[in-house]
Order: structure tokens, then C-alpha cells, then sequence
């Protein structure tokens, strides 16, 4: 049995908010120590170098941390394509941030509208080493909307292994369960600590591998909000 922290919803929300109000962590720096973490955590799987990945980035923080991590696998000399699905001025403050930072280097970023670019989806995902869903992060509840309902089918239909950052999107993070459709991913890597929706079966169906990344929390924070409790699996 294996001892683990997991956190809820609102207790990752918690820690998010007391991390830059008590000990003055900028979020944009939490931002970039979840996409390095991520790139960190993807290489240690092994990418295969005769496809690159393909990031697939939602317009929240979770696309956010895609970004950062693009951008941490470029400079390790791994090649990477971003597809991206909204316009700028849709992205939350952060991932505008880290989106402008590769706009500057000029990252191989292809935005694309759901239906109509589906075949050059399927184009990227077919020649991709992995898929990284950096679609919704810890606070997506219900059904996946479009486009994201599409992208995670592709996803799933693809072949490819798939990097889930945080969570599969479409798995509710404090239920573990997935209304219609959800990413299935071969590895999941969940920032800060496991999640209560990895316990069920379904949860776990859906996450694969778990690998948890830090982003730079104090522990006593983070034990502060939640104890030390054993991590078991649930039916």
C-alpha cells in the first residue's frame, strides 16, 4: 500500500490561491514549473524521434502548461507541433503569456477549427511520437463540449500513446467518472498530487501510467490542506 497525498478539486484550487497569497509564487512561475515538470516527466517515458509530439492546448491554464512544456521539450531538442483551437484573446492571462513566448520563437503552431480542419487533425496525429492532451485541467465537470468532445475521440482513435497533463480531459477530477467521452491516456502526469477520481475504475481506465510533478508547492502548504492518507484503489 502506498502512501500518497490526494487532493480535491477545491483543496488544488486552495493551494493554488495560498501559494501566491501567502508565500508570493507569481502564478505564471507555478505555470512554468508544471509545463517543465511535464517535459521532465515526458522524457523520462522516452520519445521516439522519427515523429514529433503533438500538443494538443486548451484555452485555459491547462493549455497554459502546455505551452511551457513545448517549449521545455524544443530546447532538449525534441521536436514539437502545438495545435491550438481558439484565438488569442480567448486564452486565460497565463497561457496568452506563455502563447505569445512562442509566437517569438516561432514554434510550429497550427491552429485549427473543429470540424473543419478534422483531417489535418488526424494528419498531425497520425505522425506524432505522442499526443499530449493539455485540453482541461482539475475543473472540468460534466460533458466534454466541442471541440474538445472531437479532439478526445481523435485522440483515443489515433493509436498513438497519449500524455494526459493533470488529468485525462473529460474525467471529472473528484468523481472519477465520464460522461459520454474522455481521453485515454497511457500516462497521466497530475501536478502537485493525486487526484480522488484516479481511485475508481474508471479512473483508472482512463489515466494509465501516473507520475505525480511538482511545481515548486512547499510541502508544509501542501500538508497543511490535506494530510498524509493512504492512496487506494476504489471499485
Amino acid at each position: 500500500m502506498t502512501q500518497e497525498i490526494v487532493l480535491s478539486r477545491e483543496q488544488v484550487r486552495m493551494i493554488d490561491r495560498l501559494a501566491v497569497e501567502r508565500f508570493g509564487i507569481p502564478s505564471i512561475v507555478l505555470m512554468e514549473n508544471a509545463g517543465r515538470s511535464c517535459a521532465d516527466i515526458l522524457l523520462s517515458l522516452g520519445v521516439c524521434p522519427s515523429g514529433p509530439v503533438c500538443i494538443c492546448c486548451g484555452k485555459g491554464n491547462n493549455g497554459g502548461d502546455g505551452f511551457v512544456m513545448a517549449r521545455h521539450l524544443a530546447a532538449a531538442g525534441v521536436p514539437v507541433e502545438i495545435l491550438v483551437f481558439f484565438d488569442e484573446d480567448q486564452l486565460s492571462e497565463d497561457a496568452a503569456f506563455n502563447f505569445r513566448i512562442l509566437n517569438q520563437m516561432e514554434g510550429p503552431i497550427h491552429r485549427l477549427t473543429i470540424p473543419d480542419d478534422l483531417l489535418q487533425l488526424r494528419r498531425h496525429f497520425t505522425h506524432a511520437s505522442w499526443i499530449v492532451d493539455a485540453l482541461l485541467g482539475t475543473g472540468f465537470q460534466g460533458t466534454l463540449r466541442e471541440p474538445y468532445n472531437t479532439i478526445a475521440r481523435e485522440m483515443n482513435d489515433s493509436g498513438r500513446p497519449i500524455l494526459s497533463i493533470d488529468l485525462p480531459s473529460g474525467l471529472d477530477c473528484d468523481l472519477g467518472t465520464v460522461e459520454k467521452v474522455a481521453v485515454r491516456a497511457t500516462a497521466t502526469a497530475t501536478l502537485v498530487a493525486a487526484k480522488p477520481g484516479f481511485r475508481s475504475r474508471v479512473g483508472q481506465k482512463h489515466c494509465g501510467q501516473i507520475h505525480i510533478g511538482s511545481i515548486g508547492i512547499p510541502q508544509n502548504l501542501i500538508t497543511s490542506v490535506h494530510p498524509v492518507g493512504d492512496f487506494q484503489e476504489s471499485p
